[in-house]
């Protein structure tokens, strides 16, 4: 496919064609339309003791329209206005009052709670002020990312504490060697972000997603043009709602070399003492005891560590992920402008980015699985392809450049999909100014990680510097409360933000098969 400048998809106004929507008037959110049943306040929303699987609220509450009359928060916090945030004339100045607004008056939107409730309530009334209808997912999520560690560890402990004990060694060695096997087990399943053990011990609290449908313009041109419009991908797009906590090891770049040196030796350690358990209800040796009390000694340390991290408080969160909220609106302006002529748009703002990309999960779950898309063989024979998910997350760090990621890496490797990276890469040439730049990182994860395990084609879109070693993911002020509007490049954002929007194009403009590449011959992995 020729990808040569093209004013239309690459022109040299890409920037300033990310724009509000001709309806983005904020009375057009208050027409004749009905009005839809009231979201749920996550104050009246029911208690996960009441129902333990979550599906009676999943039933009760998925793909309820929001309320305008419900737009202010359930509880004390910050006034969601009225009036659209997004009335400046330029990208830049609308990013940045967003960003602004988010990370000051919500500054403390953890996973599952109320400020994060409140900033999916704010991006709702946006929407709906471009004469959209917003929706919103509720689900169960955990509050936390650093709880299934702590559980972790803190259980590697008590293993320990059992294969001390003086009475009946034997059995407690077993104890401890079964105990640890679970937990280590449970461990590889949280690390590759699937369910497990230490998620089903810890309390849950609802958490909800915003999102909106585009439809292609072709699936709304009779009959014929929407049976060829199912020949092209879905496209989801997704850009998490909540931030993180500041730990003591984000607050410098030594600090956070050190605990990406004690997660590996953590592991280590963990391996290791299963194996004295092992050796120890075979032989007995008194001896093991004291040498396990090595690898012990890093598995307390790094249960320290984690506990420190779940008690500091919250980043203000205005580069993680502020600038992914704002972008998200951006785009959502500009399709409800100039929709995709082939293929349709989920745009998701995710509760539950920060601990466990538990609301990108839903989402793909609830909406993408039930339309039989991971079902390769069936889109092979009905000309389709899997849907093809765009990831935004944190785009505005001071002294970073647009970044694609090629990969990320936690415990396994998630990869973009080639033929989407091919796509990326010539939007890039087309325009230099964008000043984009491919990169793999480890030792971190985000929803592109979910939408590679879900089967889906991903693509993940940051800000990095250039600078950065080659497996780096960190940026100034990350998980920091210095994380304010005031560190951030408002002009980094409006880059990425076009870029996002010129790979849009780019795959709007080419072929189903040519997008996904050889991708197309690989059977969708088993989601579980």
């Amino acid at each position: 496919m020729n990808l040569a400048p093209d004013e239309q998809a690459f022109g040299d106004n890409a920037i300033m064609s990310i724009g509000p929507s001709s309806s983005s008037n904020p009375s057009d959110a208050s027409s004749d339309e009905p009005v839809p049943d009231q979201a749920t306040p996550h104050s009246e929303r029911q208690s996960p003791s009441d129902d333990t699987d979550g599906s009676k609220g999943q039933e009760e509450h998925n793909g309820d329209a929001f309320d305008p009359d419900a737009l202010k928060p359930s509880s004390e916090g910050p006034e969601i206005p009225l009036v659209t945030l997004r009335s400046a004339g330029t990208v830049e100045q609308r990013l940045h009052d967003v960003i602004a607004f988010v990370s000051e008056k919500m500054a403390e939107r953890g996973s599952a709670s109320e400020a994060e409730e409140h900033a999916a309530q704010l991006v709702a009334a946006e929407l709906k002020a471009m004469g959209l209808t917003p929706q919103q997912q509720n689900f169960l999520g955990l509050t936390s990312a650093y709880a299934p560690y702590i559980l972790a560890t803190g259980l590697a402990l008590l293993s320990l504490f059992l294969f001390w004990h003086l009475r009946d060694a034997h059995a407690m060695a077993l104890a401890a060697l079964l105990l640890l096997g679970v937990v280590i087990a449970a461990l590889f399943y949280e690390l590759t972000l699937r369910d497990n053990p230490l998620r089903w011990w810890l309390s849950a609290e609802y958490s909800q997603n915003v999102f909106v449908h585009f439809p292609s313009v072709s699936s709304m041109s009779g009959e014929q043009a929407a049976a060829l419009s199912k020949r092209h991908a879905p496209i989801l797009i997704t850009t998490h709602l909540d931030t993180h906590r500041t730990p003591w090891f984000f607050s410098t770049p030594t600090g956070l070399r050190f605990f990406r040196l004690m997660l590996p030796l953590g592991l280590i350690s963990l391996v290791a003492l299963w194996v004295l358990y092992l050796v120890g209800f075979v032989t007995s040796l008194e001896a093991l005891r004291w040498i396990a009390l090595v690898p012990g000694a890093f598995v307390l340390l790094i249960f320290a560590l984690l506990i420190q991290a779940a008690r500091s408080p919250f980043s203000p969160g205005a580069n993680d992920n502020a600038s992914g909220i704002a972008a998200g609106l951006e785009l959502a302006a500009q399709l409800a402008q100039s929709p995709l002529q082939h293929h349709e748009v989920h745009l998701v703002f995710t509760g539950g980015g920060e601990a466990g990309g538990s609301g990108a999960d839903a989402f793909i779950r609830e909406h993408l699985h039930a339309r039989e898309h991971l079902h390769a063989r069936e889109h092979v024979h009905a000309g389709a392809t899997r849907p093809i998910h765009l990831v935004i997350n944190r785009i505005a760090g001071p002294g970073t450049q647009p970044t694609v990621l090629q990969s990320e890496t936690l415990l396994q490797l998630a990869a973009s999909a080639t033929g989407l990276l091919q796509l990326a890469q010539q939007v890039q040439a087309a325009h230099p100014e964008f000043q984009a730049q491919m990169r793999r990182v480890s030792a971190t994860y985000s929803e592109l990680s979910l939408g590679a395990r879900h089967g889906l084609r991903p693509l993940a879109f940051t800000a990095l510097p250039a600078s950065n070693a080659a497996d780096d993911a960190s940026v100034p002020h990350w998980h920091q409360p210095s994380d304010t509007v005031a560190n951030c490049d408002i002009d980094v954002a409006a880059r990425t933000t076009a870029l996002i929007w010129g790979v849009l194009q780019a795959i709007d403009l080419t072929d189903a098969a040519d997008v996904v590449g050889m991708d197309l011959a690989k059977p969708a992995p088993e989601v579980r």
